[in-house]
């Protein structure tokens, strides 16, 4: 059953949202929880995270994951059994085209804890990389991704995570 919802709010500071993913995160019956792209003050800052327990017919602002750190790209969100979201993105410390999009890697939150200042990252791929979707329980994720160019192929990594 699909109904429209409130429109996403942005706190101060991040702007341009777009490629969004959503994960019922377990927090409640009706809790949601939305990766967004971003643009903000900080040209590694490009993720952000909007919540609703409402099923979605009203968020929170939507703010910046400050540790999941890398050039602006598409990321994903899935959650383990026991709550805890994850958050895929490449995660490299440099902004230059075309070579930043690489080291595809899981930021794993705490349940209801997405303003962490330190998730438990694991890297998945050390290479070029960029879009993702993960299952909802974050068992699998899916990328481009190769060798040496970050669309050479599609990947499937089965994550190994558990809920810690």
């Amino acid at each position: 059953d699909w109904r429209l919802g409130a429109p996403v709010p942005f706190d101060v500071g991040v702007v341009s949202g777009g490629e969004s993913q959503l994960v019922d995160d377990k927090r409640t019956a009706t809790s949601l929880s939305m990766i967004v792209r971003v643009s903000s003050h900080d040209l590694l800052l490009n993720h952000a995270i909007a919540q609703s327990d409402d099923g979605g017919a009203t968020w929170r602002n939507a703010s910046l994951l400050l540790n999941v750190t890398g050039p602006t790209c598409q990321g994903s969100i899935a959650r383990l059994d026991d709550g805890s979201v994850v958050v895929a993105a490449p995660h490299y410390p440099r902004w230059r085209y075309p070579a930043d999009r690489k080291n595809m890697s899981l930021f794993v939150y705490a349940p209801g804890d997405t303003k962490k200042l330190h998730p438990k990252v694991v890297e998945v791929w050390r290479g070029p990389s960029a879009y993702s979707g993960m299952d909802r329980e974050g068992e699998f994720v899916m990328f481009e991704g190769g060798a040496t160019f970050r669309y050479a192929s599609v990947m499937i990594v089965k994550t190994n995570l558990t809920a810690s």
